[in-house]
């Protein structure tokens, strides 16, 4: 979980969705009544659909003037000219963030991007133990709910772990999430024991602990109101479809971290 600081954009609602297809080949779906996930927001399958009616004009990449990450390089391949300088990028082969280090060992986000096969050029020793991270406080990231860049206080010490050994080379968020336990006042310490029906989602940051509670309704395809990267801390109320979906410190990875420690 990450705080960004920024202006407030103000969620509107109007006869036109809210939504806006990321693709040129998509449009809007007829139905913008779909309620999406509370916590990730609407997505491109939620909101859009092929269009048929469509014909792409082809450029190659090769004169794409897009600037790829540190996991990317450029593509050689063609896309849609309105996609020229967006979808150009393509994530690099053999990287070590693909692989699996020993066990006592892991890969630290500095080797990440590095390309490597084996243990001497991706891993580092686990050398720090479990019972000298403090658990407490994580900042919300990747979450498209009023929640991000709010530091919650989702974590306590885990006995069962103190002489369990993490990379020095995480973050503390990271190593947070590997050694410590959600807290079961928090709807994120209670996912294995509550599955929201259809049409509600999980609130994980949200000071809960019952199904009532946690399971919440999302917004939909005309209420999603897109705000940008940098204004996120101060949207209260707004969600965000353009933002980075990849990690939330409440977040994919760490959500699947908290589900092993539960089982």
């Amino acid at each position: 979980m990450m705080l960004r600081s920024g202006i407030l954009i103000l969620l509107v609602v109007s006869s036109k969705a809210a939504y806006s297809c990321m693709s040129p080949a998509h449009k809007l779906k007829a139905d913008q009544t779909k309620v999406c996930d509370f916590w990730n927001g609407c997505q491109e399958g939620d909101c859009c659909e092929l269009d048929t009616s469509y014909t792409p004009t082809m450029a190659n990449c090769s004169a794409s003037t897009q600037t790829c990450e540190a996991h990317q390089k450029k593509g050689e391949h063609q896309v849609d000219s309105s996609m020229l300088d967006t979808g150009c990028c393509v994530d690099k082969e053999g990287l070590c963030s693909v692989f699996a280090c020993p066990d006592g060992f892991s890969v630290p986000p500095s080797k990440e991007n590095i390309v490597g096969n084996d243990k001497e050029t991706c891993c580092t020793e686990d050398s720090v133990l479990c019972s000298t991270i403090t658990c407490g406080a994580v900042v919300v990231e990747g979450s498209q709910t009023p929640h991000e860049g709010k530091s919650v206080d989702i974590f306590e010490t885990d006995p069962d772990k103190a002489n369990m050994k993490v990379n020095p080379g995480k973050s503390a968020d990271d190593n947070q999430g590997a050694c410590c336990k959600p807290k079961s006042t928090f709807c994120y310490g209670n996912m294995a024991t509550i599955t929201c029906d259809e049409g509600t989602s999980m609130d994980y940051a949200k000071e809960a602990s019952t199904k009532e509670a946690c399971c919440v309704v999302g917004p939909t395809c005309a209420t999603f109101t897109p705000i940008s990267a940098s204004t996120k801390s101060t949207a209260d109320g707004a969600y965000d479809v353009k933002a980075t979906q990849t990690t939330v410190v409440l977040s994919a990875a760490l959500i699947a971290l908290a589900w092993q420690s539960l089982a």
